[in-house]
Formats: structure tokens, sequence, C-alpha cells
């Protein structure tokens, strides 16, 4: 079966900015079912929703930085630990 030269497109156009294909694929089915399969809003200005989107849901994955633990509590402001 010939690949959708659609999906083609828009696998190539995410690996020029350095998206790989895992990334682009799930974001893509998800936009295709959000748009109801309208390619001319994912197409637009060079693919510019799917980017977005993957840029999105990768900072969305971001860990939010750890609290600090009981040992760091034990440090002033001046980073000086209390004698």
């Amino acid at each position: 079966m010939t690949p959708n030269p659609r999906v083609v497109q828009a696998f190539h156009t995410m690996k020029e900015i350095g998206i790989s294909e895992e990334k682009v694929e799930l974001v893509l089915k998800k936009l295709l079912k959000l748009y109801d399969k309208n390619w001319e809003l994912i197409e637009s200005k060079n693919y510019r929703v799917l980017a977005d989107t993957i840029f999105e849901e990768e900072d969305n994955k971001m860990p939010e930085p750890k609290k600090s633990n009981a040992h760091d509590e034990d440090i002033d402001e001046k980073g000086s630990t209390p004698d």
C-alpha cells in the first residue's frame, strides 16, 4: 500500500526541524481526529499547527522541579548551613 503523500510530507517537514516520526505520527493522528481529517488546517503555514502541538505536548510533559528535601531547608539564603 502506498503511503499517503500528505503524511509523507508532514513527516518530511517535521524531520527538517528535528522532530521524530514517532512524535509526528502520534500528534498527527490526534489532529486528524480533532479536525475531522481536514488536512488544510494541518498543512497551512507549513504545518505550523502540527509543530506547535508537538512542542506544546513536550512542554506539558516536562517534569516539574523537585521540591527541596529537609537537608536543603537547612541552608540559609546566603548558602550557609546553620552551626
